[in-house]
């Protein structure tokens, strides 16, 4: 038996597709340094055409460190089987339209920018993690700030799920 020569698409192929295609746009004309990797993604510096700095955020779904998002996710609609690659698009698509509603709303979120595939362009927003923050000068402050964020965006139909330091 004769077996046809395969192909497997990696994340980089996929990678190289995305930024292809953004690069063809105009979005992404030059690619910077990583700012930052987290379960889920990995975070890198880029600039557009006229040199303005954005965000690149890779979705990467499917790290061992994270294999149980099929169970925690509604993404594969009971399959089976399904490509964290597909499932890494699918998240990169519903972070783009989630960033584009609470941007359009007046929410603090970067500006959203442009996406491809399981890739994410934003606004560049100088600053640092909460993780960071060792003290707080007015708590009481930060937290009616914090509940008034939650209450605004539960008004928006928004229950943010995931809500500590990190997100």
């Amino acid at each position: 038996m004769l077996l046809d020569d395969g192909f497997r698409l990696t994340n980089a192929g996929y990678d190289y597709l995305a930024l292809k295609a953004l690069t063809l746009r105009g979005t992404v004309s030059s690619f910077g340094t990583q700012i930052g990797v987290g379960k889920e993604s990995n975070i890198y510096t880029v600039s557009d055409d006229e040199g303005s700095p954005l965000c690149l955020k890779l979705h990467r779904l499917g790290r061992i460190c994270f294999r149980n998002v099929r169970n925690k996710r509604n993404y594969n609609r009971k399959r089976k089987k399904i490509s964290w690659l597909y499932l890494s698009r699918i998240s990169a698509t519903r972070e783009f339209a989630y960033m584009k509603a609470l941007y359009d709303r007046g929410f603090s979120v970067p500006k959203p920018i442009d996406f491809n595939r399981h890739c994410v362009i934003m606004e560049l927003v100088n600053g640092y993690p909460l993780t960071q923050v060792n003290e707080v000068v007015d708590v009481d402050q930060l937290y009616d700030d914090l509940m008034n964020l939650i209450v605004r965006l539960g008004n928006c139909g928004v229950i943010h799920g995931d809500f500590n330091e990190f997100n």
